[in-house]
C-alpha cells in the first residue's frame, strides 16, 4: 500500500518538474536546461538567485512550484522513511521474489491442508522428489515441514 502512494507521490513530483520547466520556457523563454535547474532549486528550497528576473508569470509559475513541489516532496520523503522504518520495503521486495518464484512453478502439487492424510501424501511426494506446495489454515503442523 506504502509502495503505491511513493509511487503516486514520485510521479506527481515529477508532473511539477515538468511543469515548472514547461512553465518557465515558454512564458520566461529561458533554455530548456535552465527551466530545469530553476524548477529543482524552487522544489528543493536551496534559493539560489533566478536565472533571469521573472516577469508575474514566472512569479506565479514558482509559487505554485513551492506550493505543490514542496508538498509532494515532502510527502513522498515521509512515505519512504515510513516504509523503512516500518519494513515495509523489506516486505514489498519479499512479496515480489515470492511472486517471482510461483510463477516459476511449473508441474507441481498443491495440497489442500496438513493434516493426517496431508502429511502422508506429502511426505510420498518428497520421497520421489516430486515438487508440491501446502496450503494450510493453520501454521503450527508447518514447521514441521521440510523446504
Amino acid at each position: 500500500m506504502e509502495f503505491k502512494k511513493l509511487r503516486v507521490a514520485l510521479i506527481l513530483l515529477l508532473g511539477t518538474i515538468g511543469f515548472g520547466t514547461a512553465g518557465y520556457y515558454i512564458f520566461e523563454d529561458m533554455k530548456p536546461f535552465d527551466a530545469f535547474y530553476m524548477t529543482m532549486i524552487t522544489i528543493s528550497t536551496v534559493g539560489f538567485q533566478e536565472v533571469k528576473p521573472l516577469t508575474v508569470y514566472g512569479r506565479i509559475i514558482t509559487i505554485t512550484i513551492i506550493l505543490s513541489g514542496v508538498s509532494i516532496s515532502a510527502y513522498a520523503i515521509g512515505t519512504l522513511l515510513r516504509m523503512i522504518i516500518e519494513g515495509e520495503l523489506r516486505k514489498e521486495f519479499g512479496r515480489k521474489k515470492l511472486e517471482r518464484q510461483i510463477q516459476s512453478l511449473q508441474n507441481h502439487y498443491i495440497i489442500c491442508g496438513y493434516g493426517r492424510i496431508g502429511k502422508l501424501i506429502c511426505k510420498e511426494l518428497y520421497d520421489r522428489k516430486v515438487p508440491f506446495v501446502v496450503i494450510e489454515n493453520n501454521p503450527l503442523p508447518l514447521k514441521n515441514l521440510k523446504s
